[in-house]
C-alpha cells in the first residue's frame, strides 16, 4: 500500500482532473481520522505528526478499501509525504467512526 492522494477539488481542478480523482481515496478517511483525533485526549497526541491512515491503523482500522474512490483504479501516490514514511498494516478488519457510512 502506498500513501495516496485524497479526492479534493484541488486534485480535480488543479492537479490532474477527473482521472486523478478516480485514483484517490475519499475525503472520508480524513474525516474519520479527525473524528478519532477529537475523541482522543490532547495529552496523548501532543507533539505528534499524524497521518490519516497510520493514525486510523493505530486505532484498529485495518481495511482501507472502502475509502477508495474507484476500486478498479490503481491509487496515485501522495506527493506531500515521503515515500519511506511508515505504512499502516493491512488486513480485512473494518472499523468506521460515526454514523456517516
Amino acid at each position: 500500500m502506498a500513501r495516496t492522494i485524497i479526492a479534493t477539488a484541488a486534485i480535480q481542478n488543479l492537479l490532474g482532473g477527473e482521472e486523478r480523482v478516480h485514483q484517490a481515496r475519499k475525503p472520508d478517511i480524513v474525516a474519520d481520522a479527525a473524528y478519532a483525533i477529537f475523541n482522543t485526549p490532547a495529552r496523548d497526541l501532543t507533539g505528534q505528526f499524524l497521518i490519516d491512515d497510520s493514525f486510523l491503523a493505530s486505532r484498529g482500522v485495518a481495511d482501507f478499501e472502502h475509502y477508495r474512490v474507484d476500486p478498479t483504479k490503481d491509487l496515485a501516490a501522495d506527493f506531500f509525504l515521503p515515500a519511506d514514511s511508515a505504512q499502516p498494516p493491512t488486513s480485512h478488519t473494518v472499523e468506521t467512526y460515526g454514523d456517516r457510512r
